[in-house]
């Protein structure tokens, strides 16, 4: 009895192989789908990458050409007025193993490229701001804000500027229609990505770069003002110089006039007193009084004319230093003029350099 006892110890019953079994199942079960599921992970993160792959890629296109590429193969999507859909270029040859391609939809409207934009302030500085006649990567800015503010978008009304598409299983039988396929024959799922206009303009620096090309532009416009007083100023200084250098002129016109006068006064003094000499040689007394009443008088009107000469010589003095000091003035409004017509031109060029670079 001992011995039979020790065998059954030894061996499984079958209740015990039963729930072994149920354990083995489950375990492998939980393995597969874990498998399963991170191969779809892979799969999900390999096919996110190739659209980020593509993304770049059409954006490259954008920041280089202006324009989102055109598709290849491009045809009018059915269904979505004024969209074309194809394969982006630069994701396989065209012709070749689709599963290496992705689907292209994009804004008609958004594949070519010509001069769109000019800054709203650019009138502020007149022609200034030479007037760009090459495009750039502000044109495709301000298209994408024209495509947003007209709503542009698609049917169920996402307002898109362009999508990509790729098959999750990297199948060969990539579809040829985007997104809504009725085909039966399609049975890859796919894997979307849509960009708003917003979000690629934000992608792009759009923003940015149209704030600060505003910003320069706006700042330039200050210092036109700023150039057009100190011109006015200038004006009115060059003015006050005028008159203190007419007045100076003037002064000296005086002084020589009364200079003048006094010399003929003290000629006509010597004149006197040599007449006066020969009345009293001949001992003529009327004569004599007659020429004493010249003497005083031409010493009077001498040393009126020695004060006019004095009083015009101060005042031509202090004519000269005025003079001295509206030249220093008019020389100050000279520099301050052209220090800010210096500084207007630094701002132009910052102005005209960004709108000329456009996303550089």
């Amino acid at each position: 009895m001992q011995h039979l006892n020790y065998k059954r110890q030894a061996g499984w019953s079958l209740i015990e192989t039963t729930l072994a079994v149920a354990v083995l199942s489950v375990v492998a079960t939980l393995c597969f789908s874990l498998l399963m599921y991170a191969q779809r992970s892979n799969t999900a993160v390999q096919t996110s990458d190739e659209l980020l792959g593509a993304q770049n890629t059409a954006q490259g296109v954008a920041l280089s050409s202006f324009a989102l590429p055109r598709p290849d193969d491009a045809q009018p999507s059915p269904g979505r007025p004024g969209y074309l859909e194809g394969w982006l270029p630069g994701t396989g040859a065209l012709g070749g193993n689709n599963a290496a391609r992705t689907r292209y939809l994009v804004n008609e409207a958004l594949v070519s490229t010509s001069v769109l934009y000019q800054p709203d302030g650019a009138k502020l500085l007149g022609d200034l701001l030479p007037t760009r006649t090459q495009p750039n990567g502000l044109d495709l800015c301000f298209n994408l804000i024209q495509q947003e503010q007209k709503g542009k978008g698609l049917p169920d009304g996402q307002r898109v500027a362009y999508g990509l598409q790729r098959p999750m299983t990297g199948n060969a039988t990539q579809p040829t229609q985007w997104m809504d396929s009725t085909d039966p024959s399609v049975t890859a799922a796919l894997d979307t990505r849509l960009l708003g206009y917003n979000e690629l303009a934000s992608d792009l620096g759009c923003l940015e770069a149209m704030s600060t090309l505003t910003a320069a532009i706006k700042a330039a416009a200050v210092y036109v003002d700023l150039v057009k007083l100190a011109q006015v100023n200038l004006d009115m200084r060059q003015a006050v110089l005028d008159y203190a250098d007419l007045s100076v002129t003037l002064y000296i016109l005086r002084e020589a006039i009364w200079n003048t006068a006094l010399i003929t006064s003290i000629g006509n003094l010597t004149i006197t007193l040599g007449n006066m000499a020969v009345a009293s040689a001949g001992g003529a007394a009327p004569a004599i009084l007659l020429n004493t009443l010249q003497i005083a008088k031409g010493l009077l009107i001498i040393a009126t004319n020695e004060e006019y000469v004095r009083r015009t010589t101060e005042l031509l003095e202090a004519a000269k230093v005025n003079l001295e000091k509206q030249t220093k003035r008019r020389d100050e409004a000279i520099k301050y003029s052209d220090d800010l017509q210096a500084e207007l031109n630094r701002r132009v060029d910052i102005a005209s350099n960004l709108q000329q670079g456009g996303l550089q």
